[in-house]
């Protein structure tokens, strides 16, 4: 398993998802998704505030939610489940002058001037090798789409191997009167992750505070 995070090997004799996990491992497609609109007015005035970029500073509080929660840290290698640690988040780079995209992997950290300056490396890198290559399983997928809104979103998928890293994508924002919103989805494998950790990663997004 190709890891920078530290990893631990779950033992199924003794994990409360054992049961629920091989319900769906031995499915063909054994993935589960949400979308949702998230109300980010405060967090938007508060990102305002501080100066940040609004890609960075989203990609930040998304990857510090995700971090949070230990079911979005599991993965699947060779028949066994890991935790992970800690997971970078893996984004998408568009580049305007050939209109595709490329992959950036950024380290995770909890400072947000750190993490702003990490991003921006690795935007830079992936820009300048075309990178499309992957592998790390102790990462999240993570695309913005800034051009439309969005009420669904599929994304694609491993069929052939146990695909267990979530993909969380998010769309252009639209103001109404006084508030911001975002289309925010979340997709992954339901053998790791139920709606009850999809609707926590909805409500830490929207409020940081109440990061779990």
């Amino acid at each position: 398993m190709e890891s920078v995070h530290p990893v631990r090997e779950i033992d199924f004799s003794a994990w409360k998802r054992a049961r629920h996990y091989a319900l769906f491992a031995g499915r063909e497609f054994p993935f589960i998704g949400f979308t949702a609109e998230l109300d980010i007015t405060r967090w938007d005035a508060e990102r305002r505030q501080s100066g940040r970029k609004f890609f960075p500073a989203f990609l930040h509080t998304v990857m510090l939610a995700m971090n949070a929660i230990e079911n979005f840290r599991y993965r699947i290698n060779g028949g066994k489940v890991f935790l992970c640690e800690g997971t970078d988040p893996a984004f998408t780079v568009f580049e305007p002058g050939d209109e595709l995209f490329y992959f950036a992997t950024a380290a995770m950290t909890p400072d947000p001037a750190a993490f702003d300056r990490n991003v921006e490396e690795a935007k830079e890198k992936a820009l300048e090798t075309r990178c499309l290559d992957g592998g790390r399983l102790d990462v999240a997928y993570i695309s913005c789409l800034p051009w439309f809104g969005f009420s669904d979103v599929t994304q694609p998928m491993g069929l052939r191997q146990a695909d267990s890293v979530p993909r969380a994508v998010w769309g252009r924002c639209a103001n109404r009167g006084d508030s911001l919103f975002v289309p925010f989805s979340i997709t992954g494998h339901h053998g790791l992750f139920d709606g009850l950790h999809a609707a926590r990663l909805f409500a830490a997004v929207q409020e940081p505070s109440r990061t779990p």
